[in-house]
């Protein structure tokens, strides 16, 4: 029912595992062999007018590619994850923008990167005096994955979808449909080997063998997992992703008692909020329960406190839903902004 209350879901996402993000590295940039496509040039950096970017809630897009930015004027040797203080004060002509992070000569912007992926981007102190100073982010940070969490923000499709740096947008490959001659009444399943979500076949929350095999993945994992796992970012449409999590959440019996069982429901991009909300002592909310106005279900919130009556709502919900005035509702982005101090 998610489908009927979410748009577009927003914001900072933080890994759940490294081990995980490390199993699923991005395959040698040496195998491109489309050297004439912009997006294999996106690799080694296209310089482009500012104005032809697309703009999006959490970084930019060229043509349909997530892009990072660096050239600006002010620190050319930059890269920026997504507008930051000085781009925002001096907007550039002309900028070089890339899809591979890795570039030896240009460093990491401390604020954007650290605002947007903070588990991926890590900083440490060796004492109060010194200035902090990256840990190796050029190999902690993956680009790919953080277009994998925030794929809802650089990506507006209806459709599961295959990307990675050096490759156009493409669609999963074609299965064969192996229900033909299975009785109506035998039902198979398979187990993630993830989250040990147990799911029938050719289900609307996880891939078919055939395309997991095409992707080079021969384990079973639901869609919710299945990015860990593969060498691609697997862009999941919002409202998808959101019905697989409260189904994954509702086969697991709604339980929730703790932060790691609210980490583990919430969507990854809201992990930054979860991450904050528990270090200042609030208390632990409900999720995925149902919103009332006048006796109706109105929608669905991910994050909720019942006894206070407050929940936090997607940035850009649907407006026309008849909200309870007696409420008090949040978006996401207020509420961590206020956290950080940005309001």
């Amino acid at each position: 029912m998610l489908s009927q209350y979410f748009k577009t879901l927003v914001d900072s996402a933080q890994k759940m595992a490294t081990s995980q993000l490390n199993n699923s590295s991005l395959r040698p940039l040496q195998t491109v062999n489309h050297t004439n496509s912009f997006e294999s040039q996106l690799l080694h950096g296209l310089y482009v007018p500012f104005s032809e970017l697309t703009i999006n809630h959490v970084g930019w897009s060229y043509r349909q590619s997530p892009v990072m930015v660096y050239g600006v004027q002010s620190n050319e040797h930059t890269l920026h994850l997504t507008a930051c203080h000085s781009i925002l004060k001096h907007p550039p002509n002309w900028v070089w923008i890339t899809t591979h992070h890795a570039q030896q000569s240009l460093n990491h912007c401390e604020h954007c990167f650290t605002k947007i992926s903070p588990q991926d981007f890590t900083y440490t102190s060796q004492n109060q005096d010194k200035e902090r100073q990256p840990i190796d982010n050029k190999k902690a940070f993956s680009f790919l994955h953080h277009v994998q969490v925030h794929s809802h923000e650089y990506f507006n499709t209806q459709k599961i979808k295959l990307w990675q740096p050096g490759y156009p947008l493409e669609n999963l490959p074609s299965v064969i449909d192996n229900k033909n001659g299975k009785s109506a009444d035998i039902i198979d399943y398979e187990q993630c080997q993830n989250c040990t979500w147990k799911l029938p076949l050719y289900s609307n929350y996880s891939i078919p063998k055939e395309q997991r095999l095409s992707m080079g993945c021969d384990q079973m994992y639901c869609l919710l997992c299945m990015g860990e796992h593969i060498h691609k970012a697997l862009i999941i449409p919002a409202a998808l992703r959101w019905k697989a999590l409260q189904a994954r959440f509702h086969y697991f019996n709604g339980v929730c008692t703790n932060w790691a069982h609210v980490q583990f429901h919430i969507d990854k991009s809201w992990h930054p909020l979860i991450k904050v909300v528990r270090q200042q002592g609030i208390n632990l909310p409900s999720l995925y329960e149902p919103i009332t106005c006048e006796g109706y279900v109105t929608l669905i919130s991910p994050l909720v406190w019942k006894d206070q009556k407050r929940a936090i709502l997607p940035d850009l919900y649907d407006d026309r839903i008849q909200l309870p005035k007696d409420w008090d509702f949040w978006h996401y982005e207020q509420v961590y902004a206020s956290f950080r101090g940005q309001n």
